[in-house]
């Protein structure tokens, strides 16, 4: 029987690593358990984007609620990520700057260390987002504006095929964020013996293990390739595929 590797983010996965997957013998399933709701603007969003200095972006889907309001004047541009440089580009913005690793931690130190006086800094950011990069930023003496674009919520339209997936055996669920996780943990009552649980980083993998579950794989660096390969190598060396 095939291993059916599920993906319960909004966003399917590239061409690419769904290909890949199938080539190396998987069933590649897309499953979204969440989704994403657009906000009201808030007050005083447009205002600042219209003068602030830099915009940082820390997902794709951050960018595609944010793509009507990508101004046209020259504005520098920091990311996380490659997937969320190559959403922009697409839209013929250049990066100013990536940072090395997916960690907004590490966005904020490498932009610091840059040497920047005061900045306004605009986040187009999801309502889940971690506080502490614009408070770092706030800190360290620079103005911020959270701009919540969207609400992360449960995709209650595939609740009927979650539970066919969860009859079945072979099944590699993975998750790319805390919230795809509450999602399937608040639908689940027990996760049979034959299903893995692979977590995209160490913050969602967190988020596992606090509710008693075990996490089979976490890829050393939060990428989805890095997480596809790591899913062939070990699962499919397991299961002899």
């Amino acid at each position: 029987m095939t291993v059916k590797v599920i993906n319960t983010r909004e966003i399917p996965l590239t061409e690419n690593l769904a290909d890949k997957l199938i080539s190396a013998g998987f069933e590649s399933v897309h499953l979204p358990l969440i989704k994403h709701e657009a906000k009201k603007i808030p007050e005083g969003a447009i205002d600042f984007l219209n003068e602030a200095d830099w915009i940082f972006l820390t997902s794709a889907v951050a960018v595609n609620f944010f793509k009507p309001f990508l101004p046209s004047r020259p504005i520098k541009l920091a990311t996380i990520g490659p997937q969320t440089s190559y959403s922009l580009r697409e839209h013929g913005f250049d990066i100013n700057l990536e940072a090395s690793s997916y960690y907004g931690s590490d966005l904020v130190k490498e932009w610091l260390d840059l040497g920047f006086e005061k900045q306004k800094i605009l986040l187009p950011q999801s309502s889940l987002a971690n506080p502490k990069l614009a408070q770092t930023l706030l800190q360290t003496g620079h103005e911020v504006f959270e701009w919540f674009l969207y609400d992360t919520v449960p995709n209650m339209e595939v609740a009927e095929e979650f539970l066919v997936y969860l009859s079945e055996e072979r099944v590699v669920w993975t998750f790319a964020s805390p919230s795809a996780w509450k999602s399937f943990e608040e639908r689940v009552k027990a996760l049979p013996k034959d299903h893995l649980i692979v977590a995209i980083g160490q913050t969602t993998a967190r988020s596992i293990r606090r509710s008693g579950y075990q996490v089979d794989l976490v890829p050393e660096k939060p990428s989805f390739s890095e997480m596809v390969t790591m899913i062939i190598e070990k699962v499919g060396k397991k299961n002899d595929i």
